[in-house]
């Protein structure tokens, strides 16, 4: 059994430099939309978005606990029983956030990433090879890679 406490995500500090980078570039889209391809709806829509987009990258995560055991995976209040996990890996490198990455066998659920804080990763490594999950090399999608960069 393994357990560890964590932030539900990696959250960045937004300061003055992104949030002007982020209206700016907002500005600029509703007014392409709006004016200059005068498709209103699509405009509507696009602020709405950008509204929601702002307000979760500043919503700070919750402490949430993390339970590896003989059942499965819990995180948080959401459990994973080991038949519903094809496989893992875990992201560790110094310069990186480190996490864990699990693919989940339902259809409409992506990767799971859940952050592993001061968690040993070779532990936590066996412990998951104990309980026969594979562990399957993944590289972080394109999208991971842009919110990075963006610090979301």
């Amino acid at each position: 059994m393994l357990t560890w406490q964590t932030k539900e995500y990696n959250y960045y500090p937004k300061g003055y430099v992104w949030k002007t980078v982020f209206f700016s570039l907002s500005l600029v889209t509703i007014i392409i939309f709006a004016f200059w391809l005068k498709n209103y709806p699509l405009t509507i829509l696009t602020i709405i978005s950008l509204a929601a987009f702002y307000i979760s990258a500043h919503k700070k995560p919750k402490e949430i606990t993390i339970l590896i055991n003989d059942q499965g995976i819990k995180v948080g209040r959401l459990f994973f029983p080991y038949k519903n996990i094809k496989s893992f890996w875990i992201f560790y490198q110094e310069e990186r956030d480190k996490e864990l990455s699990l693919k989940i066998k339902a259809l409409l659920t992506p990767d799971l990433k859940i952050p592993i804080g001061h968690q040993d990763p070779i532990q936590l490594r066996h412990t998951l090879l104990k309980y026969n999950i594979p562990e399957k090399e993944q590289t972080e999608s394109f999208l991971d890679i842009i919110l990075k960069i963006i610090r979301y």
